[in-house]
């Protein structure tokens, strides 16, 4: 009976080298790429922004899912009209059709995007900032982050996070 049990066992266990090795989860791993100084002004969030290397501020906005810039920040920074892009943007205030402008760069915290397409849309409220409040940052671009704010030590700092899951 013993040897039955052993030879069962042995069985068992030359049976498993066939299966398939178990993966390691990966490692979590945060990455801190930018920090940036962040005011409150009205409830809003301001960050500093460089559209074609000329210091602004965006409006942050985690809940907007485009990126805009206004029709007076357009003029101002002297964007072309995009004439292959429109966009319709849903709001409170209703529905807006717009031609995009073209932004040959825009850099929030270091991170740079180029030769950009963006949404011309007015903000729902207006600013009286130095510099100006050049449009709204939305999740099209913060999506790529996980996005720290820390409006009593006024900073916002992005994060790459890699293979995290749950509360980190």
């Amino acid at each position: 009976m013993h040897r039955l049990v052993m030879v069962a066992g042995v069985v068992a266990l030359l049976a498993g080298c066939d299966a398939p090795v178990a993966q390691q989860p990966a490692e979590c791993t945060m990455q801190k790429v930018a920090e940036m100084p962040a005011h409150l002004v009205g409830g809003a969030v301001l960050v500093p922004a460089v559209f074609n290397h000329t210091p602004m501020q965006m409006q942050v906005d985690t809940g907007a899912t485009l990126t805009a810039v206004t029709p007076d920040a357009a003029i101002a920074l002297q964007l072309p009209a995009d004439r292959a892009r429109r966009t319709t943007v849903h709001s409170a205030g209703g529905t807006l059709v717009t031609r995009n402008s073209r932004v040959r760069d825009f850099e929030v915290g270091g991170q740079m995007w180029l030769d950009q397409s963006l949404v011309t849309s007015p903000l729902a409220r207006e600013f009286q900032e130095d510099p100006p409040v050049a449009g709204l940052l939305g999740s099209n671009y913060l999506a790529d982050f996980d996005v720290e704010l820390d409006v009593p030590h006024g900073r916002m700092a992005l994060w790459q996070v890699h293979d995290c899951s749950g509360d980190f």
